[in-house]
């Protein structure tokens, strides 16, 4: 998948074949796509974040975020969860259609740059801006354990399969 900043497109790996044109309609920084590359959800400074089934064109939703600025998105193997990352944390359940957990910090301290579900969906990732990585225990978001000192903002998180690395 490929974000331009106003649209998405989809290709097939093996042919290269576009398989579905997206438009945004709006500017979207961030894209993420689920471990098991079933689901996709992006972020941006339109305070919408644009969220659904990559092999479902039509299938495609809308979070209202109203006043929030998303800088960084992450999304559950089975499209259940959607978690997306601002001067806070927050996880959105797409079943419910309901925030169920979050966590807000300073904006100037701690504004979330980066998010990555692990594979088995048990610790999610978290990059600050202040340069800090964080992990929790998802979807609970109860701390487990905390880097601190990098020397600038965390642009992109990832874990590998089996947990081991971060």
């Amino acid at each position: 998948v490929f974000n331009t900043g106003e649209f998405l497109k989809c290709y097939t790996f093996e042919t290269l074949n576009r398989e579905w044109f997206f438009s945004l309609g709006r500017t979207n920084f961030h894209f993420s796509i689920s471990n098991n590359a079933k689901y996709y959800a992006g972020g941006g400074n339109a305070y919408i974040i644009p969220y659904g089934e990559l092999e479902n064109e039509k299938d495609s939703r809308e979070l209202n975020v109203e006043n929030t600025f998303v800088q960084a998105t992450a999304v559950s193997n089975n499209g259940k969860y959607l978690v997306y990352g601002y001067e806070g944390l927050s996880v959105y359940d797409t079943e419910l259609k309901k925030e169920i957990k979050n966590i807000q910090h300073s904006i100037y301290r701690n504004q979330v740059t980066a998010l990555k579900l692990s594979p088995n969906e048990k610790i999610l990732a978290v990059g600050f801006k202040n340069g800090d990585i964080n992990l929790y225990e998802f979807p609970s978001l109860k701390r487990l354990k905390e880097f601190k000192g990098y020397a600038d903002e965390i642009q992109q998180v990832s874990v590998s399969y089996n947990d081991d690395f971060i």
